[in-house]
């Protein structure tokens, strides 16, 4: 794996649809990493182990409310929080494979979720 110092000129364009053409045809062989949409290669084993965190986590927060048939305050916003987790480290998970999607195309807007989740936890 060769990993090109300078991708296609278009690829520097100002106009999105322009850039974005070049991107659709962007790998790690022909453009640099360095113009993806994250700069770098999302790591899968790091966002595969925080899903399965947060997963068990969202599953025993379900089971505790429900043992305790309180649904109310913590529990509700331990398991919201814990379902935007998990929704923002797939979106990671899935960039970890288009690297060069812009944001507009990774819909929900993962970070979102992520960012999302510090209100609830």
């Amino acid at each position: 794996m060769v990993n090109p110092t300078r991708a296609p000129a278009d690829c520097y364009s100002h106009n999105i649809a322009v850039r974005q053409a070049c991107y659709a045809h962007c790998t790690i062989d022909t453009c640099p990493i360095s113009t993806s949409y994250w700069g770098y290669v999302p790591s899968l084993p790091a966002n595969a182990i925080f899903i399965a965190l947060f997963s068990i986590s969202t599953i025993l927060y379900v089971g505790q409310a429900i043992l305790a048939r309180r649904f109310l305050g913590f529990s509700i916003a331990m398991i919201s929080g814990g379902i935007l987790e998990i929704l923002g480290y797939g979106g990671r998970l899935w960039a970890h494979y288009k690297l060069w999607e812009e944001v507009s195309q990774l819909d929900p807007k993962h970070m979102d979720c992520i960012y999302q989740m510090l209100i609830f936890h």
